[in-house]
């Protein structure tokens, strides 16, 4: 069957007659006269063949009769080969099944046949078709060549003009600005539109928070447009949420941020409000740009918002000139003489519209004779119009080879604006025979010629071009689309399901593509009548249930089911009776297995079940024996049947990695592209030796065959040798990525893989050598590396190394750090693209930074990226100095990207031209021109204060006003101040000394020990003052601080803790531990040496930061009286003593000598941090610390699959006897070992953001001392939870059952306590039990004192749960959440001691804020209101007498009336309202009387869509005193006019629009 195919033009019957051959000479036993009936069908449809292949030349002249005449013949040839196939299936059956099929069956289809053929014969002698088509003139061939890329000509083009207008126009009058801009791009199809809105949106969507491109195209899918904009602005789809829901999470997601969205190709004003209902103007001033052909939806688009319609332009007569002659003769001036009239013809007729010129340029590319140019510019019409559009497009049709129309016309497959993937495509042509075989070529290969012959002749769009010049994928115009549809339809070629109707005219449908989620049932009945004979059925997006009958599809070739289509595993029960099925495409979650019947497809070629919810293959897979493709998720499991399919050639990874999978693979002789996990050596014990022989022997017998394609994940299996294996087995190999462990060795005869053009590998260490043996590969086009541990010698590329090499790739952010690397003289040649990523940091090495671009005579692009952790700022300003340096001598000035600390911060935060808005601080001047550089920047310098502001500031802090310094001491101060030189830093640190001290002596003594503040010197002996002058307890308390990180937010309660239980905190009577040690803290924020950070309701604050100068100072100190000792860096620590005494390590990496010299001296230390340290970095030996209180592992997120590390670096925690705290925090940290139990000083068991699932039971034994038990929710306490009875804390876990609730009653020194109730259903009979429990313990602690109780309510006891908490007549804080609660017991005001409040409710009444009201003690109160008020709510006169802060927040239902009368809440500070705007049942308006909260600073009111209906919100807001500043969404007030002259009016404060979402 060599060069049989199938045609648009001719059917099969290419492919049919073979078939016929081969009936007439196998031994069937048919009956008499059968044969004989074949041959004359074989004769008959040979001489059908020739004349519609002569027909098929001449296409575009066919009359309609002729057409029907072809097409009667092609349909025939259909039906006819579907028999045959039925017929050879059946013979290939069991002998049984033979009878039933009987002979007089198949001469009975003979004869019907044969009479359809002769009425065929008969009907062209009689109208003579043969001599019509000799008569046609010949059609001269195009001869093609290798055409510039589509995306290329498009750059060409004048676009820039529009573009930069556009742009400029999104951003006039918008300094800071906050309103939405629309720009609507109209114009005729064609024209480019869609390239002008991509121009505009590449060049400013990094700008935005977020951004999306989006088709809507002329039927839109509603549901997948929407999911698919969700996963390009980032967020997460769910498959099951309909449109509804997916509207929701749209407005949810963009509701605060600057989103940018382009809407291509609109086609109704339908289709934009289905788009603009899921786009919320947020008042962030942000932009949307739409296509569209149609100029009343531009003006629709345009109409409710501030908008720009752009009338897009056909192209000059320059451009258009300059387009068209690159495309034809690659030149803008290289038009022959005798062509240039006639152009100037071709381009008028083209009336500036790029598709039409492309076109034309594709279509006489190449031809040089002026009759062929003639030719065309005689078949052109007008382009401006769409049949002129579409003639334009014919020509280029009609300019095919008839094997390209078929081709071509097989898109029609896809639905609009579909990124149509390469390789899919190829295997689907394969499968449909539309490939004819060509000696020394595989069909692979011929096919992917055809793919960029299309893109040559610009009827396809290639994307995503790789460094091998090959499209990773392609697009169709939309206009190309629509003409390859139309002529799909007329061909009866593919039928296409769009919405409820469909294009298909004829009897049978051959091909099917139901691009529609929903489609009728009448539509879809008229289909299946049609369908007893389809080739092929793709279903996009297709959601509908019924997808019947699939079972009775015998003639199917090619099915595709892409996600997120509702075909389930029922779906494909009985896939194995489609016995021609060639290619199976299924990406529905809902598949969750193939039946065991597919091994009867014995002609499957390809099998795809990605993103299927498959996650097991059966046995009989091993069956199919001409599968060629198995494409499967890397979880599914593979059958050990595997090894039975011979004709394999690619095989995706999977985690596959067992001894019987590895010695199948032998079997495989055919295998081209293969993927292993290697097994790890833990996990394969005694088998190691079979494996490792399984591998080479099964590599060997792959390379020995061709193996081209080799993707290996090595999981700690022969590191060393594994390159020597490749090399020597797989000699034919193009790719080669070994990713997973690191290899440790580089082999020398990697250069014998001549074949190989992509190369990734992650090294240990790389040496100079190592670059010389892979410089040796002379195919080498990609290479990518990736290293452990920096270089620690300069690396050298020497003259004719990577002679071919496109792009390189140099990563290492591991270990190590600094780069010298030289590109001598033809060095990589041919190189295009330079990639570096390495760190800043100083290794053992003590590598600098030295590179050399400049004899890369080839280079475009350098990407650079510095990792600064660990580094010195000298040491990251010489490594951009060294990068910059480099480039700006290369003579060819190729374009740099460089990242570094400024960078890796601005690669997180996109341009998304919403008037974001960026400020930066930085030391040094170079780093704050390069924030500015490529952004509209400005570098502010900023000054020390004047003596003025100096003056003010300092007498502030020391007397609390400025104008209160006693006269004796005003001369004393001013050189006091002449020394800060302004700085503040300087001023308040000086000031917080002197604060309290009158004594001109005391004065004289700090003023005589300062030096000039301008200096480093001169700040840290202002800063030494204020040391010198604390107590020796806080003295001790500051140096503390130095074991924690640079800018680390340092939790006031855990350096409490750490304090306490190293002993620096004192004993006051009649304060505990934890009293005095906040005192501390206090007085520490007082002189003003550390920040407090979120200072909460009652004053307090949540944590602290130390400023870096301050931090210097401490470390130093803390050096110089080995207090602590501080690993920064790999190599460097500050230690100096014998015996290290308390122990920080801040670096991710340390070196082995460092830490070598580390363990020499920390026998007796006494406390260790580990702040982001990786596993391998910590000394196996924390057994031998028995003199060690505190230890506090936080390691890093990013480790990897180190769980079994991280536990054995615990493991033997129960012989440090001393500890008294301990907090771990890793994912990777699993389990307790059981003797932790052995620790009888722990007070502090942190194990909150471990993956800890369980506690052991021994921790009974500790933890007689244990005063704080902090674990994630998830956790599973012990029943001995009971026996700690000094706890004081117990955070709240799920699993709260009812002995560990009557266990809490034991626990009578806690303080605070979190609670889950369980619901009622899950406690079944237990209920009674557990609300004793619940009864008896709460009054048990109550009595003791409880402090803080935290109730998560799963559904248990919801009127009665209030009143048992009024039993606990100490509470302080009570945070009661979960289930609603639906009533408020009067004696809530008995809790006297209350002064944080949480609560949901069900409902609120009048009644209900009287009762809460009275609770005299509140400072913060936090309503969460299921229902929302059916009456006006009233605060009245002496209620909530010190509030500070009131939250109401309510969930459903709409409008609000609350009324502040006066005094009420007197001292309230700050004021959330959350309310909905939509009319409810109890017709609740919006009230409102804010004027009388006296102390009110800050309002936030929160009604969303709101719209027009809360104008009393504004106009409340507008009568408070200017003091107050509110927050709004923007699209709950009027017209900003009426906002601004609003403000002005009343002389309102600040007035902060910002957004939030409930």
């Amino acid at each position: 069957m060599a060069g049989a195919i199938v045609s648009a033009s001719t059917g099969v019957l290419s492919t049919l007659l073979p078939k016929l051959s081969a009936l007439i000479q196998r031994e069937y036993k048919l009956q008499k006269g059968v044969k004989g009936k074949i041959r004359f069908l074989k004769d008959e449809l040979t001489s059908m063949q020739t004349l519609l292949v002569k027909l098929a030349d001449k296409e575009e002249r066919l009359d309609e009769q002729v057409k029907d005449r072809r097409n009667e013949v092609r349909e025939l040839s259909f039906d006819i080969e579907d028999c045959i196939d039925l017929f050879i299936h059946k013979m290939s059956k069991a002998r049984e099944i033979r009878k039933i099929w009987s002979r007089h069956k198949i001469a009975s289809l003979i004869e019907e046949l044969k009479s359809r053929v002769q009425e065929e014969s008969d009907r062209r002698m009689r109208y003579k078709f043969d001599e019509l088509a000799n008569n046609f003139s010949q059609v001269v061939q195009i001869d093609p060549r290798l055409p510039a890329l589509f995306v290329e000509a498009k750059r060409l083009v004048g676009i820039d003009g529009p573009r930069e207008k556009i742009i400029e126009w999104l951003k006039e009058d918008d300094d800071f600005g906050r309103q939405l801009k629309i720009v609507s791009i109209v114009g005729f199809g064609g024209l480019d539109k869609t390239t002008l809105a991509n121009q505009v949106y590449e060049k400013i969507k990094g700008r935005f928070d977020c951004s999306c491109f989006v088709p809507v195209s002329r039927n839109p899918n509603v549901v997948k447009m929407q999911a698919d904009m969700l996963k390009e602005l980032g967020s997460c789809v769910d498959p099951s949420d309909d449109e509804r829901q997916l509207i929701n999470k749209l407005r949810a997601f963009l509701q605060d941020k600057r989103y940018l969205v382009i809407v291509d190709d609109i086609w109704s004003t339908e289709a934009w409000e289905l788009v603009k209902s899921a786009l919320p103007e947020n008042n962030l001033n942000i932009r949307i740009i739409t296509t569209t052909r149609n100029i009343n939806v531009a003006t629709s688009c345009c109409s409710s918002l501030e908008g720009y319609v752009h009338n897009i332009q056909p192209l000059s007569k320059e451009h258009s000139w300059k387009l068209f002659f690159k495309r034809v003769f690659c030149d803008t001036s290289a038009c022959p003489p005798h062509l240039e009239e006639i152009s100037h013809g071709i381009l008028e007729k083209c009336h500036g519209l790029p598709l039409a010129i492309i076109a034309i340029a594709s279509l006489v590319a190449g031809k040089s004779n002026m009759d062929e140019w003639e030719q065309v510019y005689n078949s052109m019409s007008s382009a401006f119009s769409h049949q002129g559009m579409r003639d334009i497009l014919l020509l280029s049709y009609y300019d095919l080879p008839h094997h390209l129309k078929t081709c071509f016309l097989y898109l029609s497959m896809f639905p609009e604006d579909y990124e149509i993937e390469r390789e899919e495509l190829v295997w689907r042509w394969i499968a449909e025979r539309l490939i004819a075989e060509v000696r020394g070529q595989t069909v692979d290969q011929l096919a992917e010629s055809y793919f960029n012959e299309l893109a040559n002749r610009s009827l396809i769009q290639p994307l995503a071009i790789q460094y091998d010049g090959r499209a990773k994928a392609c697009r169709v115009h939309d206009m190309v689309l629509d003409l390859i549809v139309s002529l799909s339809a007329e061909e009866n070629f593919v039928s296409i399901v769009e919405e409820q109707s469909h294009n298909g005219g004829g009897h049978k449908i051959r091909r099917l593509s139901v691009q529609s989620k929903h489609v009728g049932g009448e539509v879809m009945q008229e289909i299946m009548d049609k369908c007893s004979q389809v080739r092929s059925i793709s279903f996009y997006e297709y959601e509908e249930l019924g997808i019947p009958h699939l079972q009775k599809l015998h003639s199917l070739r090619v099915l595709v089911s892409k996600h997120p289509c509702n075909l389930d595993s029922q779906h494909v029960k009985y896939i194995g009776s489609m016995f021609p099925l060639k290619c199976l495409s299924i990406s529905s979650p809902h598949i969750t297995e193939l039946p065991e019947d597919i091994g009867d497809l014995r002609h499957l070629q390809t099998l795809d079940i990605r993103l299927s919810g498959i996650t097991k293959l059966p046995p009989s897979i091993g069956r199919l024996q001409r599968l060629v493709r198995q494409l499967v998720d890397s979880r599914v499991e593979l059958p050990n049947e595997i090894g039975d399919l011979h004709a394999l050639q690619e095989l995706s990874l999977t985690e596959n990695s067992s001894i019987i999978f590895m010695e199948a693979l032998r079997r495989l002789t055919k295998l081209k592209t293969v993927g292993i996990y290697l097994a790890a050596r833990q996990r394969l014990g005694r088998d190691t030796g079979r494996y490792k022989e399984a591998l080479k022997s099964s590599l060997a017998v792959l390379g020995k065959n061709g193996l081209q394609s080799l993707d290996i994940v090595n999981r700690e299996f022969m590191e060393e040798k594994l390159m020597d294996i490749l090399c020597c087995t797989v000699p034919c190999l193009q790719k080669l990525v070994v990713h997973g462990g690191y290899i440790t060795r580089l082999p020398e005869q990697m250069s014998s893989l001549v074949h190989l053009t992509y190369l990734y590998l992650r090294v240990a260490r790389i040496r100079q050598e190592d670059l010389c043996i892979l410089g040796d590969i002379p195919a080498l086009l990609c290479f990518g590396l990736l290293i452990e541990h920096a270089p620690d010698e300069r690396l050298t590329i020497s003259t004719q190394k990577f002679w071919h090499l496109k792009e390189f790739v140099f990563r290492n952010f591991s270990c190590g750090g600094g780069l010298e690397m030289l590109f001598l003289h033809e060095a990589m040649p041919e190189l295009r693209s330079l990639c570096l990523v390495f760190r800043a940091q100083e290794a053992e090495s003590k590598m600098g930074f030295e590179l050399s671009f400049e004899h890369l005579a080839s280079l475009e692009h350098i990407d650079v990226e510095i990792w600064c952790d660990g580094a010195t700022r000298s040491r990251v300003e010489a490594a951009e100095a060294a990068v910059r340096n480099a480039v700006s001598i290369h003579p060819g000035h190729p374009t740099l990207d460089l990242t570094q600390a400024w960078e890796l911060v601005k690669s997180a935060l996109p341009e998304n031209n919403l008037n974001s808005r960026i400020i930066t601080t930085t030391r040094i001047i170079n780093v704050a021109t390069s924030c500015c550089s490529s952004l509209e920047g400005y570098v502010h310098n900023i000054q020390p204060l004047s003596d003025e502001h100096s003056r003010k500031l300092f007498f502030k802090r020391v007397f609390g006003d400025t104008s209160a310094c006693p006269p004796h001491l005003e001369e004393i101060s001013h050189g006091i101040l002449e020394k800060c030189h302004g700085l503040p830093l300087a001023i308040i640190t000086v000031a917080s000394l002197l604060a309290g001290k009158s004594s001109m002596q005391q004065w004289e003594h700090v003023h005589n020990s300062m030096s000039s503040a301008f200096s480093h010197q001169g700040m840290r002996d202002i800063l030494l003052l204020s040391y010198y002058d604390l107590p020796h307890h806080l003295k001790t308390c500051l140096l503390y601080l130095s074991m924690y990180p640079e800018d680390y937010w340092i939790w006031r309660e855990e350096l409490i803790w750490r304090w306490i239980v190293e002993g620096f905190v004192t004993e006051v009577k009649g304060q505990t531990a934890d009293q005095v040690a906040e005192n501390y803290f206090n007085e520490l924020v007082n002189r003003s040496l550390i920040q407090p950070i979120d200072i909460h309701y009652d004053g307090r604050a949540k944590a602290c930061r130390v400023h870096d100068m301050v931090l210097d100072l401490i470390i130093s100190l803390s050096a110089e009286e080995n207090f602590a000792s501080i690993v920064e860096g790999q190599q460097s620590y500050n230690g100096g003593g014998n015996k290290i005494r308390r122990l920080s390590i801040q670096s991710e990496h340390v070196g082995d000598e460092v830490m070598q010299e580390i363990m020499d001296k920390w026998s007796h230390v006494r406390s260790i941090s580990f702040y982001g340290c990786e596993v391998q970095g910590i000394p196996p030996h924390l057994q031998k610390l028995h003199c060690l209180r505190v230890l506090v592992c936080k390691f890093p997120s990013r480790l990897g699959n180190q769980h079994i590390k991280c536990n054995q670096h615990i493991k033997y925690i129960g012989s440090m006897f001393q500890l008294k705290f301990l907090s771990i925090s890793s994912l990777h940290i699993t389990e307790l070992p059981e003797d932790i139990g052995d620790l009888p000083h722990l007070q502090i068991l942190d194990i909150r953001g471990n993956t800890i699932t369980k506690l052991p039971p021994s921790i009974k034994r500790i933890l007689q001392r244990l005063v704080r038990l902090l674990v994630d929710i998830f956790v599973e306490l012990p029943n001995e939870i009971g026996d700690l009875h000094a706890l004081q804390e117990l955070s709240p876990t799920w699993n709260f059952s009812i002995e560990h609730m009557e266990a809490l009653r034991r626990l009578t020194k806690l303080k605070t306590v979190g609670i889950y109730l369980p619901s009622k259903e899950r406690l079944g009979q237990g209920t009674a039990r557990y609300k004793e429990a619940l009864k008896s313990s709460l009054a048990a602690l109550g009595k003791h004192g409880l402090q803080s109780l935290d109730i998560n309510n799963g559904g248990f006891m919801e009127e009665e749960v209030m009143d048992i908490c009024c039993s606990v007549p100490c509470l302080q804080k009570l945070s009661m959440y979960g289930e609603y609660i639906t009533r408020l017991p009067e004696h809530m005001a008995s809790l006297v001691h209350l002064t944080y409040l949480y609560l949901a409710v069900a409902r609120i009444r009048q009644l209900d804020l009287c009762i809460l009201g009275g609770i005299s003690t509140l400072l913060f109160s936090a309503l969460y209101v299921e229902h929302a008020p059916d009456e006006r709510l009233t605060i009245s006169s002496q209620q909530f007498r010190h509030l500070k802060e009131f939250e109401f927040i309510v969930m459903l239902g709409g409008g609000l009336e609350l009324l502040f009368l006066r005094d009420a809440m007197p001292e309230l500070r700050r004021l959330h309202l959350t309310f909905g705007a939509n009319k409810a049942e109890s017709k609740m308006g919006f009230e409102f009387c804010l004027e009388h909260l006296a102390s009110l600073e800050q309002g936030m009111m929160v009604p969303p869509g709101a719209g027009r209906r809360l104008g009393s919100c504004c106009h409340e807001r507008s009568q408070h005193p200017p003091r107050t500043s509110y927050d709004f969404p923007r699209d709950t007030l009027e017209d900003e006019n009426e906002r601004n002259d609003r403000s002005s009016e009343h002389g309102m404060g600040e007035v902060e629009l910002l957004e939030e979402h409930s």
